[in-house]
């Protein structure tokens, strides 16, 4: 396993991807998570302003995509990661 990937398993990023693996719904064809930054917050006692931060940075490397406000999809890169360290 490489190092970044043992940094991202104890992350709050790694936790951010595992909730959002975790409240997706399906509507028609489209999978995603509902979650707005503040309830994934208040869910990891993280901030707004932190959560925001680390989605920027999921989202640059590929693991998420926002496909609309407040509907997060996780990409085949980011479920890949989950399957391998979750």
């Amino acid at each position: 396993m490489k190092q970044y990937e043992l940094d991202m398993f104890y992350s709050d990023k790694f936790r951010i991807m595992l909730l959002l693996r975790d409240t997706m719904q399906t509507i028609g064809d489209v999978t995603f998570s509902p979650l707005l930054y503040e309830e994934m917050g208040k869910e990891l006692h993280l901030t707004r302003q932190t959560v925001s931060k680390h989605v920027d940075v999921l989202k640059k490397e590929g693991y998420i995509k926002t496909i609309i406000r407040g509907r997060t999809q996780i990409t085949d890169k980011g479920y890949k990661l989950i399957e391998k360290l979750g």
